[in-house]
């Protein structure tokens, strides 16, 4: 009866076709079309005219159907007066991030939407749903994790909105990153371990894949995870809301700590002398100056015999005596001899040259007694 123009709600919409022996009518959107004794698609009427009342906005495509015979499809696009406008989704369909897609409908009192093949529909008034979930607000946000296409309506009291859909993938993280890569490092070294978009990690040693839903460490972190390397071979996942990443891998070797250096070196000293003592790529050093061999502890963090301590260290000779130090874990012993040599002082003996009175003094002794 009125074609492509906006109506207030709950407005009749009378179709028609001549001649017709039933009509295919449909309000979702595709194309209406005949079949015989049926239709291949929109809903069958066995009525040449027909009356749709509308309380949402909708595009109508109808055909009259009779037996081997059918009309042209018509189409015709209706708007509600004063009805919520279509809702904007934001961020807009596409790839994104794990997280929440907020949509809007300007003039709504409520929102109802759906995930699935089901349409959304406003109850009576706007004030709850036919079928969604109710959202009693014109602006609300849906969390998004996995691939999802999501349907919206606005509801008022005026009407409703014609219905919003937008499709969405969510974005795996990425395989991670090792830094430093693969290669031989020094005992001690922490390696961390990065992956856009990942919200925890799971680092396994050894030949098993790891999985981020039955991981025996998750480290549950956005910006990375780092670990103390050890002599093996790593694999790291990154794991979010979405899922997880591909696989990564890095196998490490450990460097033998090199052999001390003293500095200055081994040698005779005037005076008291500050010697440096480095051993590169070891974690820490063992050190004796009473002539017995230090030696690093069992389980590599301490000495046994000796002193444990940081490098470079820095240690003063004031006196005779043998450094020894070894590099830890597992590294060469180094030794070095310190000589201190004593400064000798020598005194001077003054002797008055006046003679004169000295004698004079030694004359009037002897007179006097």
């Amino acid at each position: 009866s009125t074609q492509s123009t906006w109506v207030i709600s709950n407005t009749n919409i009378s179709i028609s076709s001549a001649n017709a022996k039933w009509m295919c009518v449909s309000t979702s959107g595709t194309a209406a079309a005949c079949a015989d004794n049926g239709c291949l698609s929109g809903v069958s009427y066995t009525v040449s005219s027909y009356v749709i009342q509308l309380n949402v906005a909708a595009t109508i495509s109808a055909m009259g159907c009779s037996v081997n015979k059918h009309s042209t499809e018509v189409k015709a696009a209706y708007t509600i007066k004063g009805a919520p406008s279509l809702p904007t989704f934001n961020p807009a369909q596409g790839e994104i991030n794990p997280g929440t897609v907020t949509v809007t409908s300007v003039g709504a009192s409520a929102l109802c939407w759906t995930t699935s093949s089901v349409n959304p529909v406003c109850g009576s008034g706007g004030s709850s749903c036919s079928s969604g979930t109710y959202v009693s607000s014109s602006s609300a946000p849906i969390s998004v994790t996995v691939a999802t296409t999501i349907k919206v309506v606005g509801c008022s009291s005026a009407g409703s909105s014609p219905i919003a859909t937008s499709a969405y993938t969510v974005k795996l993280p990425s395989a991670p990153v090792f830094n430093p890569p693969s290669g031989a490092l020094a005992t001690g070294t922490s390696v961390f371990v990065s992956s856009s978009g990942a919200t925890s990690y799971c680092i396994i040693i050894g030949s098993t894949t790891p999985t981020c839903s039955n991981c025996p460490s998750l480290v549950n972190s956005t910006t990375g995870a780092s670990f103390e390397v050890q002599a093996a071979t790593y694999n790291a996942i990154g794991c979010s809301l979405a899922g997880s990443s591909p696989v990564s891998t890095a196998t490490y070797t450990i460097k033998a700590p090199g052999a001390p250096v003293f500095s200055p070196a081994a040698g005779s000293y005037s005076d008291t002398t500050t010697v440096s003592i480095k051993s590169d790529d070891s974690q820490y050093l063992c050190y004796t100056d009473d002539s017995s061999t230090p030696a690093c502890s069992t389980n590599n963090n301490g000495c046994a015999p000796g002193a444990r301590t940081t490098q470079p260290f820095a240690y003063v000779v004031n006196k005779t005596l043998t450094l020894k130090a070894i590099g830890c874990p597992g590294g060469p012993l180094g030794t070095a001899d310190y000589t201190i040599q004593a400064t000798k002082k020598s005194s001077s003996v003054v002797v008055s040259s006046n003679l004169g009175s000295i004698l004079l003094i030694l004359l009037l002794f002897v007179l006097l007694h």
